[in-house]
């Protein structure tokens, strides 16, 4: 079953549930994910707003702090309501006055300093050092209790993918701006403290980093439960997808249901039809057989005959039924004419062509022959190329029929005669070097006529070192180059198995593969590696080839003294150095 159908028959086996495709993405990814970690089932603690609202409400921030002392300075900077302002100026610029008054330089009494402090009674002091204390504390507290661990958070969770960071960042600056403008106004109430101020709260702001820590652990927790479960959640994760599929999928599955249902009952209804028509049909082809078997098999021959015609694309002439003689016909050209001076090659060929169409039954059903023995004697005579490529092909057919041990045409046996090497290549080249059993079957023979006009038949055999008998059959038919390999097969002097090894070398690798003379000295250089009787012996085989390239030779062609074993086995190398090993296996008749 395709991966198509095995998707389609999923989707329609499964119930549909709307679900949300993110969810199972992230989920999914999650389980898979190499580098997934697992944590604490709540690793963010969320921060304590227990003493947040005393701090923020700090009493004195309310409270005007003035002084209740009675003395004349007192009374006089209190009518001017300047007692803050004094108290910070002399608190500045006490030591740096020299004794004067900075307004008019008047020397100031030596009980100056006494005078002054008894302006401010002891609670007044305490309250403005308490206020300092406070200041101090409510920063520290702030940045150790929010700023400070809100930091944290935020470097870590982009660590982790989880939560939204940006929405942490954004509520942190919140929270440091409004504890900046508090900072700002717990000092101006040092400078000022009659002056009542109220701080602004965080509480909002933190309430709402709580909320985002929280829905963060739910993610941990999330995770925890996935990486706990990785094999379930992915198995979930595809159960979930596919049902997933089945909901976006379901009015298209609905529509093609009630299709199907439609097509069904058509195919149900075509399939009576055509029960009823084949009822029909096998008594028609009845009535044909009994009509074929008064008439004879002329019509249906000459009828097959004409459509092979067409269908190699033949024009010259085709086959009718006699008009008037039964179990005759008549050949016509195109124009619908009785062809007349047929040429020796179209008479032939209609022959053939008959002969073809007859072995393959009878004229009448009684006539039938099976295990036929079929001879075919040079049909090609006088026949052009393209109806040699014809006829040519229709023997092949009759040869594979008998192959297969009479297969449809009940051929058992058939010997094809010719005097044509084109012919007989055309119909036996598929069967002269395959170790298929089918070649088994095959033999090639030569037929001579002795000076007494004796007619001897000899099959055409070789050496050959593959089979145990030490002979195979081959063809006789060879082309120049299966004749030059059949020269190196044979060759018993080294001068002459030199010269057609050097000939197959410049046709196979030169010519027909292309290779540069260059590329092949230093390919085989390079295979041989530094054996030196070896590369004298691949210098001697190339050497002609360099010479006839650059018409450096002199027409001498001369072999050392090296034995013929050496020479194929230099020869084999040059095949292996550039991967052709193969087919020097195959020509030369040998097995890895």
């Amino acid at each position: 079953m395709s991966s198509t159908a095995r998707c389609f028959q999923r989707v329609c086996s499964t119930a549909p549930v709307d679900r949300d495709f993110n969810d199972i993405k992230s989920r999914y990814e999650a389980a898979t994910d190499p580098n997934a970690t697992r944590y604490d089932a709540a690793p963010l603690k969320l921060l304590d707003l227990t003493k947040l609202e005393s701090v923020e409400t700090y009493s004195l921030l309310g409270q005007a702090i003035i002084s209740t002392a009675d003395n004349a300075y007192s009374r006089f900077w209190q009518n001017l309501n300047a007692m803050d302002w004094v108290n910070t100026g002399h608190t500045h610029y006490s030591k740096n006055a020299a004794g004067s008054c900075p307004y008019c330089s008047r020397e100031l009494p030596t009980d100056f300093e006494e005078q002054f402090l008894a302006c401010f009674d002891e609670k007044y002091s305490q309250d403005c050092s308490h206020l300092v204390e406070y200041g101090r504390k409510y920063n520290e507290y702030m940045t150790a209790s929010f700023i400070e661990p809100l930091r944290r958070y935020i470097e870590l969770i982009p660590q982790t993918g989880f939560g939204d960071w940006k929405a942490y960042g954004e509520q942190l600056k919140l929270i440091e701006n409004t504890v900046q403008m508090n900072n700002q106004k717990i000092a101006a109430k040092i400078e000022k403290p009659s002056e009542v101020v109220g701080l602004n709260s965080i509480s909002e702001f933190v309430e709402r980093v709580n909320d985002l820590l929280t829905e963060t652990n739910k993610l941990f927790e999330a995770n925890n439960k996935i990486f706990d479960a990785k094999g379930k959640t992915c198995e979930d994760c595809i159960n979930e997808a596919w049902e997933l599929l089945a909901f976006e999928t379901s009015g298209d599955r609905a529509a093609y249901d009630a299709e199907d249902k439609k097509l069904a009952a058509d195919s149900l209804q075509k399939a009576t039809t055509i029960k009823r028509l084949n009822g029909s049909f096998g008594v028609l082809k009845n009535e044909i057989r009994d009509l074929s078997d008064k008439m004879g098999g002329t019509a249906s021959t000459v009828e097959k005959i004409n459509a092979l015609l067409q269908k190699t694309g033949f024009r010259g002439f085709q086959l009718r039924p006699h008009a008037r003689v039964p179990d005759k016909y008549e050949v016509v050209r195109e124009d619908g004419e009785v062809a007349k001076g047929l040429s020796e090659g179209e008479k032939n060929f209609i022959a053939f062509l008959y002969f073809y169409f007859y072995v393959q039954g009878a004229w009448r059903k009684e006539d039938l022959v099976k295990g036929k023995i079929v001879v075919i004697d040079d049909p090609v005579s006088s026949m052009d190329s393209g109806v040699l490529f014809v006829v040519s092909s229709l023997v092949r057919k009759l040869v594979e029929d008998c192959f297969l041990d009479g297969g449809q045409f009940n051929i058992k046996q058939i010997f094809v005669l010719t005097h044509n090497p084109y012919f007989h290549k055309e119909i036996s080249h598929k069967y002269e070097t395959s170790k298929d059993d089918i070649v088994k079957k095959s033999s090639f023979f030569f037929v001579k006529k002795s000076d007494e006009n004796v007619s001897t038949v000899k099959i055409n055999e070789m050496e050959c070192v593959t089979n145990e008998s030490g002979v195979e059959n081959v063809s006789p038919v060879k082309n120049s180059y299966d004749a030059l390999w059949c020269e190196y097969r044979d060759a018993r002097l080294p001068a002459t198995l030199l010269s057609v090894i050097q000939r197959i070398v410049e046709y196979y690798f030169l010519q027909l593969c292309s290779y540069s003379i260059e590329d092949l000295r230093e390919r085989v250089k390079t295979h041989i590696g530094g054996d030196d009787k070896r590369q004298r012996i691949a210098d001697e085989i190339l050497r002609f080839i360099y010479d006839e390239k650059f018409d450096a030779g002199d027409g001498i062609n001369y072999a050392p003294d090296h034995d013929i074993p050496a020479y194929k086995e230099v020869f084999e190398m040059i095949f292996e150095a550039l991967s052709q090993k193969s087919h020097y296996l195959k020509m030369s008749g040998e097995c890895e």
